[in-house]
Order: structure tokens, then sequence, then C-alpha cells
């Protein structure tokens, strides 16, 4: 739980810079002596930079018209949750959707950190993926 409040904070101060990770996934984030780390910055952006969108399918946002902040929230939910239940989500695009939209369901737990995610509300979402055990 803490380690996810954690990696909240560490994409908050980012975004603050107007940076963009981009490729946020479990491979990506590291336990370094109880430190929290969100390693692999190589396909970030500035939040203004226009372009290709990258990461890593199933778990990075790829809509165009997602602002950028919400792109890696949501890849952090989607970070929690397969940290949570070792659970890898299908890299085929005609998958991705429907196994988050199961898993990511209105009015769950993980449908409410969601919602924090898409609504850039860092303090809630750090809260409730905090209570994580």
């Amino acid at each position: 739980g803490e380690h996810l409040k954690t990696l909240v904070h560490i994409v908050k101060d980012a975004h603050k810079e107007q940076l963009e990770h981009r490729d946020i996934k479990p491979d990506n984030v590291y336990d370094s002596n109880g430190s929290i780390l969100l390693n692999d910055w190589g396909s970030s952006t500035t939040s203004t930079t226009e372009g290709v969108l990258e990461g890593t399918p199933g778990f990075s946002v790829f809509e165009e018209d997602t602002k950028p902040q919400v792109r890696d929230l949501i890849s952090v939910v989607r970070t929690a949750y397969s940290l949570f239940f070792h659970e890898l989500p299908p890299t085929e695009p005609n998958e991705i959707a429907q196994f988050w939209s199961n898993r990511l369901r209105e009015g769950s737990y993980w449908g409410k950190a969601l919602s924090y995610a898409k609504d850039l509300n860092y303090k809630k979402l750090s809260r409730c993926l905090g209570k994580m055990k």
C-alpha cells in the first residue's frame, strides 16, 4: 500500500515538472532498500510535446484525446492491479479494453481508483491505493 502511494507521488512530482513517463508498468517499478523507484524514463516526454504515443500495450493508454497526466495515472492503476493480483494484461489490442473493463468496473474499489486517475485527483488516488495490503 505505501509503495503504491509513493508511486503516485513520484508521478505527481513528474507531472508538476510537465514530464509524462508514458511507460508505467510493473517492470519499471523497483524497491531499492525500501524505497520505490520508477525506472525507464526513456519514453518520457514533456506534457506539451506532440507525437507518437509510446508505451507498453496493456499498461499504457494510447488514446490521443486523453490528457498526458491522465494516461500516466491510468497506467499507475493498471500497474497497481497487476502487482496486487499478479496478473498481466493481454497485449493484443482487441483484448486489452475488455480485460480492463472487466477488472476496473465502475463502482468497484478498482473502478474508484480509475475514476480518481481520470479526474487527476492525486490525493484520493494515493489514499485509495495506499489502503492496499
